[in-house]
């Protein structure tokens, strides 16, 4: 007994030997909180999450192909009801609201305090966003610089990353002066180093609203409620928050 007594203790400490793995699609807005909340879910669970990180449009096509991600955290939350009037998704859930920045690289000398107005100064600079027709910040990144009337001046200009982390690598490496991005993005230490930003009032565009919602018929659907409901536990608001995202 005095030697089963320790082996005992470690069985219950350790994590389960069969704890299964769960595999999430999510835009790149919501990666670093996600990174963070899964790291803390294995924390307790065990359970390992692996994501795959792709603009929404992008995952919503693959999603609807049969990809094998179980969880979608979407940049809005267009691409899962979509899923789930497909007989696709279960309802999708709300989790977080975006906000869109103007940033800009030092190097710029653009002052983004003067707004989105600021971007006809740039003399022919250049001004990244994510694609419209794939990334739901690059659809409100259009819809806020026609509100501040500078479209026509910069749309030749505008250099379109295939969603908001290229779009947001662009900025940073100086392919582009400029970027509407989102402001989990602007936080990273890769542009908080390189530039500056500034909020876009949330008036300009249409509401970014991030929702998830489980998808596909696999063994792993359980794990994945399991996982959507830590993610938007009164205990991650604090972790959304810390990355640039208010918390639903």
């Amino acid at each position: 007994m005095k030697r089963a007594l320790p082996l005992l203790l470690l069985a219950l400490l350790a994590p389960p030997a069969s704890a299964a793995d769960l595999t999430v699609a999510a835009a790149p807005s919501s990666r670093e909180a996600l990174l963070d909340l899964a790291g803390r879910f294995r924390q307790q669970t065990g359970h390992r999450v692996r994501f795959v990180v792709a603009s929404s449009g992008k995952l919503f096509v693959q999603l609807r192909n049969g990809s094998p991600c179980a969880l979608f955290f979407s940049a809005d939350d267009v691409y899962p009801a979509r899923l789930h009037a497909l007989g696709l998704a279960e309802a999708p859930r709300p989790y977080a609201a975006g906000r869109l920045v103007l940033w800009a690289s030092r190097a710029s000398g653009l002052s983004v305090a003067r707004g989105l107005a600021a971007l006809g100064d740039l003399q022919g600079g250049k001004v990244a966003i994510a694609n419209p027709e794939l990334a739901p910040y690059g659809r409100a990144a259009e819809e806020a610089l026609r509100a501040a009337g500078v479209y026509p001046a910069v749309s030749a200009r505008l250099v379109l990353g295939e969603n908001v982390a290229q779009a947001a690598h662009f900025a940073a490496v100086g392919a582009a002066d400029a970027g509407v991005l989102p402001l989990s993005l602007a936080l990273s230490p890769e542009l908080e180093k390189r530039g500056r930003y500034a909020l876009v009032p949330d008036a300009m565009h249409a509401p970014i609203t991030a929702s998830a919602a489980v998808v596909g018929a696999g063994p792993d659907r359980a794990l994945a409620r399991r996982f959507l409901a830590f993610c938007t536990s009164e205990g991650a608001k604090s972790v959304w928050r810390r990355h640039g995202l208010e918390p639903r």
